[in-house]
């Protein structure tokens, strides 16, 4: 049901990476996406950075299927000097993010996804243009690290 939607056991029983294993593999199921997940994602994620990530990566995965017309879709986890990454790309028809931004129509609820980054510490990265695709990148600081 949705619930199990929202946030699969498996997120907190294996973590994030296999989360999105997870969900790559109903993208495919469901909507026939090319699904390439890579999890090169730091280990010991709190609990509710895992959830955070998670709902942002579905949100994103439901924008592709429902605006973006695309074939393939990379999902990302990675780390980057004391951030988690999360990259998801896909080659659909992509958007004029500016565009977006001052028509203030939230159409892909990013403005939603880049407040609940800020309220961590991170942020949102848009790199998309019509007619290529787009590569929307997340960071939050990996909370409790001593570097």
């Amino acid at each position: 049901g949705l619930t199990f939607e929202l946030s699969p056991p498996v997120l907190y029983e294996l973590g994030l990476g296999p989360a999105l294993d997870w969900l790559g593999e109903s993208l495919q199921r469901k909507h026939g996406l090319k699904v390439t997940v890579r999890d090169r994602g730091p280990s010991g994620l709190t609990d509710d950075l895992k959830v955070l990530l998670w709902k942002c990566a579905r949100e994103l995965a439901h924008n592709i299927v429902k605006h973006a017309a695309a074939n393939t879709v990379v999902i990302e986890l990675s780390e980057d000097q004391g951030d988690v990454v999360l990259e998801v790309g896909d080659d659909g028809r992509g958007f004029d993010h500016a565009g977006v931004r001052h028509g203030g129509r939230d159409c892909f609820g990013l403005f939603s996804i880049e407040e609940r980054m800020r309220d961590v510490g991170g942020g949102l990265a848009v790199d998309s243009a019509p007619g290529r695709g787009s590569r929307i990148r997340l960071t939050a600081p990996l909370t409790g690290e001593t570097p």
